[in-house]
């Protein structure tokens, strides 16, 4: 069990580095990247906040855009390297900070779980 505070990819976020947008954690269809600016990520009280615009010119980018209009994808998942943590008193694992490098699809019907 895992927490992520908020503010946790902040550093992360303001370095500058290249952070990626895949679909589906696939190297080979990228949607997006913050060296580009079509990737804007924001680290809030209330959680990572991001804003993908795929190019509508590839396949993987017309299907990114077809299944968040649809509703079939309502999230995202990310690749992180902890760099700093905390165990809270009850026992959960605080991510405190982290490097971001990649967000990607996530079907919504692994959310509930």
């Amino acid at each position: 069990d895992e927490v992520l505070r908020p503010g946790v990819f902040s550093r992360s976020i303001r370095s500058g580095k290249k952070i990626l947008a895949l679909w589906g954690h696939d190297t080979g269809k990228p949607l997006a990247n913050s060296d580009a600016g079509t990737l804007v990520l924001d680290d809030r009280q209330d959680g990572l906040h991001v804003t993908i615009h795929p190019d509508p010119n590839v396949s993987w980018g017309k299907d990114a855009l077809l299944a968040v209009s649809r509703g079939d994808i309502n999230g995202f998942s990310c690749v992180f390297s902890p760099t700093d943590d905390n165990y809270s008193d009850d026992g959960f694992l605080e991510r405190l900070d982290a490097d971001l490098w990649e967000v990607s699809r996530k079907w919504s019907r692994f959310l509930d779980h």
